[in-house]
Order: C-alpha cells, then structure tokens, then sequence
C-alpha cells in the first residue's frame, strides 16, 4: 500500500516523487551524478570519492570536484581561525614593541614590532570592502 501524502485537498502518492533513472525508464535512481546531476539507479552509479556519477568521465571529474570542495572548507575552517589569531597576534606585537622601547629607549625593533601590531590590527577591525558590479 503507498504512503499518501496530503497537502491541502490533494493526495500525492509518494511514487510520484522518486526520480527515475535516466538511462533506465522505469527503475528508481539511488542518487545524482555529481557533475550533471543526473538520476541513476543501481545499475548506472559509479562510485567516486564521497559521491556518484553516470560515466567514468563524470566519475573522474567527480574527484576532482570534491578535492576542491575539501579544500575550500578547509579554508573557511583557517578564515574563521584567522578571526581569533591575528587580534592576538596584533595584540602580541604591540605589547612586544611597547616592551622594546620602555626596555630599550628609542629601539628600532620597538618600534617595528609597534607599527606591524597596529597595522595588523587596523587590517582585522576595518577590513577591506568588495567593490559591488
């Protein structure tokens, strides 16, 4: 017996909401090729690294497309570390500069260490703005 499913007066039959596959009409897809999201079934799906795929071209392709995505998380994931590290490391080479100079009047690494704090500071509390096209 189908699922009914009800949204207002009408009644969907859940068979009507699987997607079939595309070299095969009639059977089921288990999921989307990756490149060209594509349904296929069983029969069709080539497993790539951590996704499907239709062909082994899209297969192929498929790979290198998660490798990207990877590391594209990966670098959201050292964005939102570099939020927390470059206030403290400013914070760090203002207080290493402050010391050079109080330690040693009028040092040239005091003042060094002072100016790369401040400017690494002012770069993470006023970041640059896109241009809007």
């Amino acid at each position: 017996m189908p699922f009914d499913l009800t949204i207002g007066r009408h009644y969907l039959q859940y068979q009507e909401f699987l997607m079939e596959c595309f070299a095969h009409q009639g059977k089921h897809a288990v999921g989307l090729c990756k490149v060209c999201t594509r349904g296929v079934c069983r029969d069709c799906a080539i497993k790539a690294e951590h996704s499907l795929a239709c062909s082994q071209e899209h297969a192929a392709f498929a790979e290198k497309l998660t490798e990207v995505q990877f590391a594209s998380l990966g670098n959201a994931q050292l964005y939102r570390a570099q939020r927390y590290v470059q206030p403290l490391a400013s914070l760090a080479l203002i207080a290493l500069g402050l010391g050079y100079l109080y330690a040693y009047d009028d040092d040239l690494f005091g003042w060094l260490f002072l100016g790369f704090g401040l400017l690494m500071g002012l770069t993470h509390f006023f970041p640059r703005r896109k241009k809007k096209n």
